[in-house]
């Protein structure tokens, strides 16, 4: 229970929701959340074994950050020999509609149909 309970208490500490209502998501990105964790102790078990001290070794915050950077830095040498990588260009599936914008009208015309109020007298 030492490990699983771990594991439970490093994902609730650092998660990294998606908030979607599609359960294949959440499960993708749990197992996703998963191994950086387990990656992460397990870098902390051999950092330890080498002798390095515990102050020094990385957050798991820390650890995911440079995790994504690297991940984004592999990809971006992966591609064009221009170094710019090409993406498609979405159209969407359905064309917006145009609002119409009415113009407030003047202060003449909002004046001129106060015949209906009643008039003040000083009497």
């Amino acid at each position: 229970m030492g490990g699983v309970d771990l594991v439970d208490r490093m994902l609730s500490v650092c998660p990294s929701r998606n908030r979607t209502k599609k359960w294949t998501i959440r499960v993708i990105s749990y197992l996703f959340d998963l191994g950086v964790v387990n990656a992460w102790l397990q870098h902390r078990i051999v950092e330890v074994e080498k002798g390095t001290p515990k102050k020094n070794i990385v957050q798991m915050r820390e650890y995911k950050l440079n995790l994504g950077t690297k991940l984004i830095d592999d990809s971006e040498e992966e591609s064009d020999d221009d170094g710019e990588v090409e993406y498609e260009e979405l159209e969407p599936k359905h064309k917006k509609r145009k609002i119409l914008i009415k113009p407030v009208p003047s202060k003449e015309n909002r004046t001129k149909n106060t015949a209906h109020l009643s008039a003040y007298v000083t009497k």
